[in-house]
């Protein structure tokens, strides 16, 4: 919802601009797409990361991201 910026390039803020529904559409077209099969993102997920990121106000850095991943969250 706030991006990305890093060595791959700058991934603009959209979450501001796009509903919970658009977002879930969005990131459930990018898991199937390329003949992937993932399951649907809810929108009660994106309402629960919007959420917990309310007070974030810049884009997220590679480090960040993969510290989040390495925590389990």
């Amino acid at each position: 919802m706030n991006g990305k910026e890093g060595p791959v390039g700058l991934m603009p803020p959209v979450g501001f601009t796009l509903s919970d529904e658009q977002i879930a559409g969005v990131l459930t077209y990018i898991r199937r797409e390329w003949g992937q099969d993932g399951t649907p993102v809810d929108v009660a997920t994106v309402k629960q990361v919007r959420a917990m990121t309310a007070d974030r106000t810049r884009p997220w850095k590679h480090d960040e991201l993969m510290a989040l991943v390495a925590g389990g969250k």
